[in-house]
Parts: structure tokens; C-alpha cells; sequence
């Protein structure tokens, strides 16, 4: 999906953050990329969750 189309849609959203991770696709299932990726995740789900957001 082009970045130009993401930026876009973010754009009309409200509550809603874009975050990009300097990696290629498969980066993100392994190693530091894949640590900050859960870590991130996991915030928002207890942001949403358990915190009734």
C-alpha cells in the first residue's frame, strides 16, 4: 500500500497515530523490531482494554 494512501487515511481518523519502524516487511516478526512492536501493541491494548478508552 503506497505510504502516500496510509497518510491519508490516518489523516481523516481522529485518535489515531501512524507509527513506522525502519525495517523491511518481515522485520517486525523478529528481534529488536519484533520487541518494540509487542511492546508498543501491548500498551494499546491495555489502553483499550483495561482502561476502558
Amino acid at each position: 500500500m503506497p505510504g502516500s494512501a496510509v497518510d491519508a487515511t490516518v489523516g481523516r481518523l481522529d485518535d489515531v497515530t501512524r507509527v513506522r519502524y525502519e525495517t523491511d516487511h518481515f522485520g517486525p516478526y523478529a528481534g529488536a523490531a519484533f520487541e518494540r512492536a509487542v511492546e508498543r501493541e501491548g500498551a494499546f491494548l491495555e489502553r483499550r482494554l483495561l482502561d476502558g478508552d
